[in-house]
């Protein structure tokens, strides 16, 4: 009984890991994400698309992470840009600020560009231990924001000015007041290791009226840099609507620091806007702690096409269908063995389903399963448009169904082993996923129909 036991565990084991290869942690995060954030995947008025898109028509790589899990390969990168517009995490985005070390550690240049006129706490203190890594020096303080509605914003770029209408902003502040002037200031200017690079002027409204409040600064090294400006309003797509060179100036910004679009990498973290422990963003990542099972699933596909590839290059496809036939038949066995001592004990409908259970969990179905349902797939695939704001996700899902139907279509001795159940059911999932993404199919129809049992369609 014992044995029976861990035999359970472990083929539930197998099962979660095999789940987690197709289970989009990205968009349990990314429903966390509150819709008018200032995040690059929103086309809403608040949301930062456009100059997302800006960045990649001016040749920039781009990448959304969650601290090191998304990351992509660091190639002939030179400089890395971490922006943070509008974040809203309490607690100090651990995962960052590791990600920022690490890459100062692997002799990469980082800059971190903050568009924020009130971060939070922990937002700050990433903030404090980021210009401490690249400069070695404590930044003055974003606070805010200036009791104002609108606000004249006055920033220098590169020698040159821009001026822009704008919302709510903060000020910087060394200690508790703001660093204010009478008249408008003249930028840049410095004032320690950071330079003063853009101020406001906020709209009559006591006790803020009558001055310039500095709003902006920056510093530099041979790590990279840092550039603190107390207002996201002029990041957010309504800004770039109505006033195109404001998305100019930030992209300005960013290339007056880095040596080339082609060796840089531009990072928004999700860690920046998922905010745990608050309701049911809490709910939603408790039901799916999965980041480390999700990256061991994912080098586990990596390696198994690695394996496999190795061997037919090397003419040993049928050691690989011994080894599968070998743990195919000692599992099988030795669950046969488990249900004969159960055989008294257990009822006939429990020990079909038991059976039942062992035939999933080890991912058994035959190829032509797979094949037909890679037909179904590429059918409803062309009704995805790619209009939906979470375009890069659908394209991802889509990606790998292709992939798995290029492995699917290209089998010659393996289609003869019937153990295509999982990948045939990761080709459902994703497409599925897709579907119901784009708002083409709801999720269960699209498993309906790609599973050939919706509107009456036969396998």
């Amino acid at each position: 009984m014992e044995s029976k036991k861990w035999l359970a565990l472990v083929l539930v084991i197998v099962a979660l890991l095999a789940s987690l290869e197709y289970m989009p942690r990205n968009i349990l995060l990314r429903v966390a994400i509150p819709s008018d954030a200032s995040y690059p995947l929103n086309k809403g008025p608040y949301g930062t698309s456009k100059l997302w898109n800006m960045l990649a028509s001016k040749g920039y790589r781009e990448a959304i992470v969650y601290g090191y899990s998304g990351l992509p390969r660091l190639r002939n990168v030179k400089d890395v840009v971490i922006l943070e517009i509008g974040g809203s995490s309490t607690a100090p985005p651990s995962e960052a600020y590791r990600l920022a070390r690490d890459l100062v550690a692997r002799n990469v240049r980082v800059h971190l560009i903050v568009l924020d006129e009130e971060p939070s706490q922990g937002v700050s203190k990433y903030i404090e231990n980021v210009s401490d890594l690249l400069c070695g020096y404590t930044p003055p303080r974003i606070r805010g924001p200036l009791n104002s509605t609108y606000n004249d914003l006055y920033l220098v770029v590169d020698g040159k000015a821009y001026d822009l209408p704008t919302g709510y902003t903060g000020y910087l502040s060394y200690t508790t007041d703001p660093v204010a002037t009478p008249g408008k200031p003249r930028l840049p200017e410095n004032q320690g290791l950071y330079k003063l690079i853009a101020a406001a002027w906020p709209y009559p409204s006591p006790p803020y009226n009558g001055f310039w409040y500095i709003i902006g600064a920056e510093c530099r090294s041979n790590r990279g840099s840092v550039v603190l400006i107390a207002d996201s309003t002029i990041a957010t797509n309504m800004e770039a609507d109505a006033h195109p060179e404001a998305v100019e100036a930030i992209t300005n910004i960013i290339n007056d620091r880095v040596s080339s679009p082609r060796t840089t990498l531009i990072l928004v973290d999700e860690e920046f806007y998922v905010n745990p422990g608050q309701g049911n963003v809490q709910l939603i990542l408790s039901l799916h702690p999965s980041i480390f099972l999700l990256a061991f699933a994912k080098a586990y596909s990596g390696i198994e096409k690695f394996v496999i590839k190795d061997l037919v290059g090397h003419h040993l496809t049928p050691l690989l269908v011994l080894g599968i036939a070998t743990v195919l038949s000692a599992a099988t066995l030795y669950a046969s063995r488990i249900t004969g001592k159960e055989k008294v004990r257990v009822k006939t409908g429990r020990k079909r389903s038991w059976k039942l259970g062992i035939t999933l969990s080890l991912g058994l179905g035959s190829w032509s399963d797979a094949y037909t349902v890679c037909m179904r797939a590429e059918k409803y695939s062309r009704l995805i448009t790619g209009h939906d704001t979470s375009l890069g996700t659908i394209r991802e899902l889509t990606q790998e169904v292709g992939e798995l139907c290029r492995r699917v279509r290209g089998s010659r001795v393996l289609r003869y082993i019937p153990l295509w159940g999982s990948l045939k059911r990761r080709i459902i999932v994703n497409t599925a996923l897709a579907l119901s993404i784009e708002g083409v199919y709801p999720y269960q129809e699209a498993l309906k129909l790609l599973e050939g049992e919706g509107r009456g369609q036969q396998r």
